[in-house]
């Protein structure tokens, strides 16, 4: 159905206003898509552009899962910036990824841009990490998914292609999540939603 709606639109050449709560349907159907919140606009753009950048908390975790951690500007050296990041090493960004000049924000990297390695192992040059404790490992065939206790009682996701031949750490191993710092974003964490916002 979402490839002959795709196929109707590009041979009537016009505007469809497509309304969907399923995330991945969105971004199928979308040239550009808007999120929205109660009825608010969250943030407006290309699907790839909101599911790599997202602007808030909340879109983040509404496109695709996301791993987040609370942070606090520390410094901007040229093109990046860094946060300090409780209970681990700080995290550098991009600093056009910043979101204002709120020195609270909150960092965040998708699953699947993680890799996953033993504390062993040397971090990559300039790339960003933080450490943890493996928790459940879950096979699905393409890829296996990771569920680690972060720093600062944080839970964090990795997913990695099944590439074959490689050893899966198990439950209970300490390893490092490492990732590039282009795939860092910067977001402004939810204001909670007020008493009759809940109940709406």
């Amino acid at each position: 159905m979402q490839l002959e709606l795709k196929r109707i639109q590009e041979e009537v050449g016009i505007t469809f206003l497509y309304v969907t709560h399923d995330q991945e349907e969105a971004m199928t159907m979308s040239n550009r898509l808007a999120v929205m919140r109660h009825g608010k606009i969250e943030q407006i753009g290309a699907p790839e552009e909101v599911y790599e950048h997202p602007r808030t908390e909340f879109v983040a975790g509404f496109l695709g899962a996301s791993n987040l951690l609370d942070g606090s500007l520390t410094g901007r050296d040229g093109a990046t910036a860094t946060f300090a990041v409780r209970g681990s090493a700080p995290v550098r960004v991009l600093a056009d990824r910043l979101e204002g000049d709120d020195p609270h924000q909150k960092v965040g990297v998708r699953p699947e841009k993680i890799r996953l390695q033993s504390v062993e192992q040397p971090v990559p040059e300039g790339w960003n990490n933080v450490e943890g404790m493996l928790r459940v490992t879950t096979f699905v065939g393409v890829s296996h998914q990771y569920t680690i206790d972060g720093p600062n009682e944080t839970t964090l996701t990795v997913y990695s292609q099944n590439l074959g031949g490689e050893a899966v750490p198990q439950p209970g191993d300490r390893v490092r999540l490492v990732w590039r710092v282009e795939h860092t974003f910067v977001v402004k964490p939810s204001a909670p939603l007020a008493d009759w916002e809940e109940e709406a």
